[in-house]
Parts: C-alpha cells; sequence; structure tokens
C-alpha cells in the first residue's frame, strides 16, 4: 500500500512549517523562509531527497537494490558508489536513521542561506542558527524525565535520541 506522497505547508510563529510522509516516519521542516512559496521549494527539496533515498534503499520497495541483495542469495550484486559507501559504514549506519536528514541537510546548504530545522521521525538536524530567534526548541519526552517534556535549545549540528521517546519540536520563539 502505497501512501499519497504529499506536502502539507503552513505559517508557523515566525516561519513555515511543512510536513510530509517518507521512511515510514513523520517528517518536518521548519524554515524561516520570508514566503509560502519559498517555503514550499524549501519543503520540496527535503522531501524529493527522502523519497528519494525511501525509493532507492527501502526495503519495501521491489526492485530497487536493496530487494535485488536480498534476493541475491549471496550473489555478488553490483551496486553504484552511493550504495558502496553505505555499505562501507553499515556497521555504524545501521545504527541510527541519520542518513537521509544529513543529504536533506547537504542539499538544503547547498540551495541557500535559509535557517531550517529538519525532523524525520525525531531525527533532527539544522541548517544552522535560526536568524530571527535564539535557537530552534526542541522537546524530548523521557520516562527518565517522569513523562515530562525536556526543552533543548538546538543552534547547530543535529539531535537524535533512541528507545520509546517522544521528540518534537516547537514553532515557539526562543
Amino acid at each position: 500500500m502505497d501512501i499519497e506522497r504529499k506536502l502539507d505547508i503552513k505559517a508557523s510563529g515566525q516561519g513555515f512549517s511543512g510536513r510530509f510522509q517518507a521512511m515510514g516516519s513523520p517528517c518536518e521542516l521548519l524554515s524561516e523562509a520570508g514566503t509560502p512559496q519559498e517555503a514550499e521549494r524549501l519543503v520540496g527539496i527535503a522531501a524529493s531527497e527522502a523519497w528519494r533515498i525511501e525509493d532507492k534503499f527501502s526495503r519495501y520497495h521491489d526492485g530497487n537494490i536493496v530487494d535485488r541483495i536480498n534476493k541475491g542469495a549471496g550473489q555478488s550484486i553490483a551496486v553504484d558508489a552511493e550504495t558502496a559507501q553505505l555499505l562501507d559504514f553499515a556497521d555504524t549506519l545501521y545504527k541510527l536513521k541519520e542518513y537521509a536528514v544529513d543529504r536533506v541537510i547537504l542539499e538544503l546548504r547547498q540551495q541557500g542561506d535559509t535557517p531550517c530545522l529538519v525532523n524525520f521521525g525525531g531525527d533532527l538536524a539544522v541548517t544552522g542558527p535560526p536568524g530571527k530567534r535564539r535557537a530552534w526548541t526542541v522537546g524530548i519526552e523521557s520516562e527518565v524525565f517522569g513523562g515530562a517534556e525536556k526543552l533543548i535549545e538546538l543552534q547547530q549540528g543535529a539531535l537524535a535520541t533512541s528507545g520509546n521517546a517522544e521528540r518534537a519540536v516547537s514553532g515557539a520563539v526562543s
């Protein structure tokens, strides 16, 4: 069953929030785009890269490289450079989900300097600090905090948690 690939873009705080589904997770991009058209362009970049990676590497898609490797029954399968690089780093990447987030951040940085936060199922990364507020506000809900949400200010880099923690971003100004 294919999920409809669509973008949901809304004004949010001092910018825009764009949401879509990819890799079995809700994905989100917060940006300080100046117009709805710029927000749609930025979310489109993020979604296109996430969907490209999903189509190429999802074990749930027939005919892609992962399907060919799985059906290869131990036989050698020729792979492209991107797939070879992923396989070379598989012992690290199997623990993480950030590959898609990292690729989207790279694409967004190459396209311009609009501050953005990418959230793919709780794996978060930013293109840099927001221009209109001090930091991106990230909330993590966990039993460690007695079920309460812990707020973290993220100005650069990435954040990933594991386990059953609920990860979310806030459009609130900090």
